[in-house]
């Protein structure tokens, strides 16, 4: 994909999504004529982004719905009936990108669905700009006026700053006016210095006068009513004044930094993590030299000053790649109408926390896990209108998705005002797969059969649809969220609801470890994990059925011996040193030898044999020089 083809990708997906926001709520609020702008602008700029290439289907289409918005505009309200082929329009226009972002070809049956696309607007026929009379002529059309007897309209036209990315070119529009008998250009503020002037952003203005009839400028500027005044000699016509951008807006600048600039900057920067850790090995052993004590204490300054300027630098590279949940959350209640529309469930869907940022990578991820989720909540957990009217539940169901920041970390909950879990279905389901026993899953709590629903495959539901249950369940969830550093957890109470829970960590470029020591050897584990530690006598620790657990602050929590989770030699004392670790599957209490460093470093993806290893998540090269292993206590204890 070439570059500019490649930006056009980037932007084209910024205004689709802004351009279905804007029709799901002008869906609620028809009037609103704010959104009508800015649903007018967005569809308008991403048609004028198609015109630079070859996307004659796109463009047409998008010509037709401009059409429709331009007598919203007018009429500053949308048509209900518009809403539907116009958000189709936006999801196929959607489609359309996603198949440039992966092929670099717009689909093969992109003419054929472009004319019937069109055809569902067909109906929509714009009303002709009529026009507005106004009480008085403006003082710059008045001298207009005076100046050319033969003048039958007076024109300003504001382009907004940045109308060169919106494929608007103003002195070819202004070349199109008819019978153009003057034209005057003045800048909308003060020119700044050479070296500060921006070539890219438009800063004029301009007044003309014309002699052909109104309604032929009408007609030329229909597509560009918020930044044309048109003044007819005695009335107005389109009387809508351009905006002027707040000065915050103007004096805030952006760039786009291509993601693999970044991501090398953000390995240097765990290689400077690496490298500074180093500091105290060397001061240790400069410590261990005779005369060697005010050597170790100089770089153990170095090292505290070198901490501040690391963490400061990781802090500087993590804001760069930091973007708010809304990215993600913004395409939900798209998905949301489409499946509550299929399965005739009216939902409404509420959203907090877009604002919240977290590391992009994790953010894209994101999506899917909570479309599947979503899903779930409206085709399982919502139920149908006359159910919920007998259950004395408003009709329309309610889902919310909510994000906050939790330590060093953020959780999402998807909540549903829906039926709950069957816990006696969870089991006979179970039962029935051969998941358990009869036995087994008659002395499972509920915790234990909530649980279940995270089995492979696992679903209460024989059908196979569209929407869920094509085998695909909550397992894929917590896979997603696994790879992520991340945790789900489900509750639910029978007839009022479930909320499911996505706990993540805010960023993945540099992590926070333990070292512990287990028989000998070291290894690394992750400090998110980690709750509290403690030091137990040895008859704390009890034997239940074939394991053991302890109680902490009367909550039974059972203990696994790092050693024997790694096949190396236990080591029995009388006080044990415990890791209390907090896991999909509840607490566990994790018996190790000792604890070393805490750090914060870069961890490497496990690679080469160590992929094949179950337990081991990545490795990290500490301050010495050696290389240990980090674990991934999910896999470990499960």
């Amino acid at each position: 994909m070439d570059e500019l083809l490649d930006q056009f990708v980037i932007e084209a997906t910024e205004l689709v999504q802004q351009a279905a926001d804007d029709l799901l709520l002008l869906e609620r609020e028809p009037a609103n004529t704010a959104r009508i702008e800015s649903l007018f602008r967005a569809v308008h700029t991403l048609k004028g982004s198609v015109g630079l290439f070859d996307f004659v289907p796109l463009q047409t289409t998008l010509f037709a719905a401009e059409d429709v918005l331009t007598a919203a505009h007018r009429a500053g309200e949308i048509d209900s009936v518009s809403i539907d082929p116009l958000l189709a329009i936006i999801e196929w226009v959607d489609s359309c990108v996603r198949h440039l972002k992966t092929s670099g070809t717009l689909p093969s049956d992109t003419a054929v669905e472009a004319v019937r696309l069109r055809g569902t607007l067909s109906q929509q026929t714009p009303a002709t700009p009529g026009p507005i009379i106004a009480g008085s002529t403006p003082g710059w059309a008045q001298r207009l006026f005076e100046r050319y007897e033969g003048a039958t309209v007076a024109l300003r036209y504001v382009p907004r700053p940045d109308c060169f990315f919106s494929g608007d070119d103003p002195i070819a529009i202004l070349r199109a006016v008819p019978e153009l008998l003057a034209l005057d250009i003045a800048a909308t503020a003060p020119w700044p210095a050479p070296e500060e002037l921006d070539p890219f952003t438009c800063a004029l203005a301009f007044e003309a006068a014309s002699a052909a009839a109104p309604a032929e400028l009408e007609q030329l500027f229909r597509l560009l009513p918020d930044q044309v005044t048109l003044v007819g000699r005695p009335r107005q016509f389109v009387s809508t004044p351009a905006p002027v951008p707040a000065p915050e807006a103007q004096g805030r600048q952006t760039m786009r930094v291509d993601v693999g600039r970044i991501e090398a900057l953000v390995d240097i920067v765990g290689e400077l993590f690496i490298a500074k850790n180093s500091l105290g090995a060397l001061a240790k052993q400069a410590h261990q030299i005779v005369g060697g004590l005010a050597l170790a204490r100089n770089i153990a300054q170095a090292q505290e000053t070198l901490d501040g300027l690391a963490a400061r630098l990781q802090r500087a590279t993590g804001d760069i790649r930091m973007v708010p949940l809304g990215e993600t959350m913004r395409r939900l209640p798209r998905v949301a109408r489409e499946v509550s529309a299929q399965l005739g469930k009216p939902v409404d869907l509420e959203i907090e926390g877009e604002g919240i940022e977290a590391d992009k990578s994790i953010v894209d991820a994101l999506f899917d896990p909570l479309l599947h989720v979503l899903r779930n909540a409206i085709d399982h957990g919502i139920e149908a209108a006359p159910l919920r009217k007998q259950r004395g539940k408003p009709e329309r169901g309610r889902i919310s998705i909510s994000a906050r920041r939790a330590g060093y970390r953020i959780e999402i909950t998807v909540t549903d005002d829906g039926g709950g879990v069957d816990i006696e279905a969870v089991r006979a389901a179970a039962v029935h797969k051969g998941i358990v026993s009869l036995e087994a899953a008659a002395e499972l709590d509920e915790p234990e059969v909530i649980e279940l629903l995270f089995r492979s495959g696992f679903s209460t539901t024989g059908r196979i649809s569209d929407i869920s249950g094509r085998g695909v369940g909550m397992d894929a969830v917590r896979r997603a969220v696994q790879k992520l550093g991340g945790r789900v957890a489900l509750d639910s109470t029978w007839q009022q609801g479930t909320a499911v829970t996505l706990s993540l960590p805010m960023s993945l470029a540099v992590s926070r470890i333990m070292i512990v020591d287990t028989s000998g050897d070291r290894y690394a584990v992750p400090m998110e994990s980690i709750t509290e530690t403690l030091r137990l006598r040895s008859g704390a620790i009890n034997r239940v059925r074939a394991g053991e657990a302890f109680v902490l602050r009367d909550r039974t929590v059972p203990v696994a011996r790092l050693a024997d989770l790694l096949g190396l030699p236990v080591k029995r004392r009388d006080e044990e040193l415990v890791l209390v670790a907090e896991t999909s599957r509840g607490r566990v209490g994790l018996v190790i030898d000792s604890i070393g460093d805490r750090l914060e470093t870069l961890l490497r993806p496990a690679a080469g044999l160590l992929k094949t290893v179950s337990g081991i998540s990545g490795t990290t090269v500490l301050g010495d020089g050696s290389v240990v292993m980090v674990l991934d206590l999910e896999a470990l204890v499960r």
